[in-house]
């Protein structure tokens, strides 16, 4: 899908479905010559969670605590360290927040939340959450990188 098409995935998403947000999930392209896959995934995946945090309205991070996932104020460059190729990220475009208890849910047109799951021991979450008005242009710099989860 080019970058226009996606975009309208997401609205039609939304739109079809109030009360689920349409879900994006970032995979890295293939390596060019003389990188190796592995290499280039986890370089790609650390640009993307940077690229997510300098847009980000504001962020958070958690671990994984048992079953239950805690907030732990780790910082950005702690947290890049555990990314890693079996990292998955992406993020998800809620255009009707269903309920009002944070910022980001009395943004007007919804928001993008961005997430990142190390899958490491232990496990961090990284969260970014975003005006929906810088849906276009994530969707323009990474449209090769991004496919819709449904």
């Amino acid at each position: 899908m080019n970058a226009q098409e996606l975009y309208d995935f997401t609205h039609k998403y939304c739109d079809e479905n109030p009360y689920y947000g349409a879900q994006l999930h970032f995979r890295p392209q293939k390596a060019p010559k003389g990188c190796t896959q592995s290499k280039y995934n986890v370089q790609k995946k650390i640009e993307f969670v940077q690229y997510m945090h300098y847009h980000a309205d504001h962020w958070r991070t958690d671990a994984l605590e048992g079953f239950h996932r805690k907030a732990n104020g780790m910082h950005l460059k702690d947290f890049l360290v555990y990314v890693h190729e079996q990292a998955f990220m992406g993020f998800k475009f809620v255009k009707y927040p269903i309920t009002r208890f944070l910022e980001h849910d009395l943004w007007d047109g919804g928001y993008i939340e961005g997430y990142v799951r190390t899958m490491t021991t232990p496990d961090y979450f990284f969260w970014s959450y975003m005006k929906s008005d810088k849906l276009k242009m994530i969707l323009s710099d990474y449209t090769q990188e991004l496919e819709p989860l449904s």
